[in-house]
């Protein structure tokens, strides 16, 4: 009964359009497009984690199968490069925002 009350309230919240003062990975398309992928999915700036270590992390793998299914395509740096490119900046970030349910960045 507790785990049922539970997702009852997780869905509940989720309907609350959120405020999001804090948003990182808005980035410009210049920064984007020569930076390795792996550097939005860590704090660290070092080449050698960013190029030989990031890639291995449970939450890389964990973020590229969620956003391939949330971009409909297959779950590879390639693939979602790729639907990256071919959707913009301005369609990606909707398409995040929606997904997200913010109603405004900062």
């Amino acid at each position: 009964m507790k785990n049922r009350a539970n997702m009852v309230l997780k869905n509940d919240i989720l309907q609350i359009p959120a405020i999001d003062h804090h948003c990182h990975n808005l980035l410009q398309p210049k920064w984007v497009k020569n930076a390795a992928y792996t550097t939005t999915f860590t704090e660290g700036n070092d080449p050698e984690i960013l190029n030989h270590h990031a890639h291995d992390t449970l939450f890389f793998r964990r973020s590229l199968r969620d956003i391939g299914e949330l971009l409909n395509c297959e779950p590879t740096e390639e693939s979602i490069h790729e639907m990256r490119q071919t959707l913009g900046i301005e369609k990606l970030s909707q398409k995040w925002f929606n997904y997200a349910n913010l109603e405004s960045i900062f």
